[in-house]
């Protein structure tokens, strides 16, 4: 792949967009990446409040006190019919 080309065709592309909802995307995607490759840990993106639910979640999983997936399927799938 050679990336100079990839760039121009997309700085091409981007010239004929006028859709704002795909401009604020593309923001976002560049921003994330760019975020992403100054090596921050997303953990340390989360707020205090999301990393205690996830750790709560871990800690009810160790415990047992999880579905599996097969099982969310199937009573999902049961309650679609």
């Amino acid at each position: 792949m050679n990336i100079q080309a990839e760039l121009n065709w997309i700085r091409t592309e981007l010239d004929n967009v006028n859709d704002v909802n795909l401009v604020t995307a593309i923001k976002n995607l560049l921003a994330y990446a760019k975020k992403n490759n100054s090596n921050i840990d997303f953990w340390d993106t989360l707020t205090i409040e999301q990393q205690g639910e996830i750790e709560k979640g871990i800690a009810e999983l160790n415990a047992g006190k999880g579905i599996s997936h097969d099982k969310v399927m199937k009573e999902a799938k049961s309650r679609l019919k």
